[in-house]
């Protein structure tokens, strides 16, 4: 090892398969992270080198200033002109297998205890929910699914948000809240004139949410939740409908479930999308930022659900946000 490559963000190196420096042979280093659904990932152009070939498996070490940043495994290589295109997931991708699990009414990090058991994966649960998710068979689904369907149901009725992450090789269960960072995305700070794109939609919006428990071929309403104030506004009624089990129609439940599905769907989505930010490596998807734009009059948290970190000579990323 020994050799480190240096862009504003700092020393860059790569590894291959806990023995080989290849930064001085990549290029175009990428790193992916995500909140919502999707593994970590790196991408990157490695020349032709007649002592290294990729294979699927090969593990991928990037640090940033000796720091790990990313752990993975060749996922996919393409050879072209002289140049190997790699692209290497962490962990979280093996939550991508299916699986058909069963679970009693358990809270969102027992859930995740024990997946990441069956999976054989080394995990660590930073904070834990008082909350507990309805029973549920998960019949052949994918374990990013039942963790998902699982922060929320959590984070709706349970009013905690979650996220998982693949913190170099552990995957990490955390309230959104734990990670903050101190930088301001804004005017004046990373930010430069015409570097974001602002979206407010009510297309998933409701002031309506009717519960229903179907048996015997018979569909009854349980309970149903209105905001007229809402109503007014949009000029209109916008209603969803959800079957519950029988298992969870007791009344504290359904209160509890209409009353968070109101107000998760009684408020637009904001979503900013920056980029070609200056890089600040202090950034990744799960983690809590503040936003201060002029331009949409916005002073308030946001949760990164996308990061794009690009290291060569310039380290820049690129942002999606969802406001809180």
């Amino acid at each position: 090892m020994g050799y480190s490559r240096k862009c504003e963000a700092g020393m860059i190196t790569i590894i291959w398969n806990n023995k080989y420096d290849i930064t001085n042979l990549s290029s175009g280093l990428e790193w992916y992270t995500s909140d919502e659904g999707q593994p970590g990932k790196v991408t990157f152009d490695l020349m032709k080198n007649s002592q290294l070939r990729p294979s699927d498996g090969d593990i991928i070490d990037v640090r940033l200033n000796g720091k790990g940043i990313f752990l993975g495994r060749i996922f996919k290589a393409k050879f072209r002109s002289n140049l190997w295109n790699i692209t290497a997931y962490d962990k979280l991708r093996y939550l991508k297998s299916e699986d058909t699990m069963v679970f009693n009414a358990s809270s969102l990090d027992k859930r995740f205890e024990a997946i990441m058991k069956t999976m054989s994966l080394p995990y660590k649960v930073l904070d834990r929910s008082s909350f507990n998710c309805a029973a549920q068979i998960a019949d052949i689904k994918t374990y990013y699914t039942m963790l998902n369907e699982a922060i929320i149901e959590t984070r709706d009725e349970g009013n905690s948000s979650f996220g998982i992450r693949d913190n170099y090789g552990t995957i990490e269960l955390f309230k959104h809240s734990r990670f903050e960072t101190k930088t301001v995305l804004g005017d004046g700070s990373l930010v430069d004139d015409g570097g974001f794109e602002y979206e407010l939609s009510i297309e998933d919006s409701a002031n309506i949410v009717k519960l229903v428990l179907t048996e015997d071929d018979k569909t009854r309403t349980l309970r149903t939740e209105t905001n007229q104030a809402n109503i007014k506004r949009l000029g209109g009624k916008l209603q969803i409908t959800q079957q519950v089990d029988k298992a969870d129609s007791n009344q504290a439940k359904l209160v509890s479930k209409t009353k968070g599905l109101l107000k998760k769907h009684g408020k637009a989505e904001e979503t900013i999308k920056f980029s070609k930010l200056i890089g600040d490596s202090s950034f990744r998807a799960g983690i809590t930022t503040t936003i201060q734009l002029e331009d949409i009059s916005k002073n308030i948290k946001a949760i990164v659900t996308e990061c794009i970190h690009t290291f060569d000579k310039v380290h820049l990323m690129s942002l999606e946000v969802r406001l809180l």
